[in-house]
């Protein structure tokens, strides 16, 4: 069993539980920046909802990117923590590869399978995507009179 965690975009909260090459539930939001709010209580919902154990986690997958920094960043460091809690393989994916449900199956099930193959499943943490360079402003003077 594999929980899929999607938080590339600024309004995008999605978990999956995939089971047996299949969606078997679903939980989606697309409130704006509200990721931190409802990632933790979602992924403990939709756990509850399947009757699933976090131990019976065989794997996370995790969109890295291209994606908003906040919400990538939120959503990977979460996986990361996760999967190194539960002491599973973190599977990356990318926004592209996660477009629609057969597209995302595909890309899981084929990089499943050639992580929880490995005799040595060492933990390997993923890294956000931004699909940019960062846009750092310069700092405002204040007229204050």
């Amino acid at each position: 069993m594999i929980l899929f965690i999607n938080t590339s975009l600024a309004d995008l909260t999605a978990i999956k539980l995939i089971e047996q090459g299949r969606v078997a539930q679903t939980l989606e939001d697309h409130r704006l920046f509200k990721q931190a709010e409802i990632l933790l209580p979602f992924i403990d919902k939709l756990l509850q909802k399947g009757k699933i154990k976090k131990e019976q986690l065989n794997a996370l997958a995790i969109v890295s990117g291209p994606g908003g920094f906040s919400s990538l960043r939120l959503g990977i460091t979460t996986a990361n923590a996760l999967a190194s809690t539960l002491k599973i393989p973190l599977i990356e994916i990318t926004a592209d590869e996660a477009l629609t449900a057969e597209d995302l199956l595909k890309a899981i099930s084929s990089k499943a399978k050639k992580i929880l193959q490995q005799k040595n499943k060492v933990f390997k943490p993923v890294v956000p995507q931004y699909g940019q360079e960062p846009n750092i402003t310069v700092k405002k003077e204040w007229f204050c009179p």
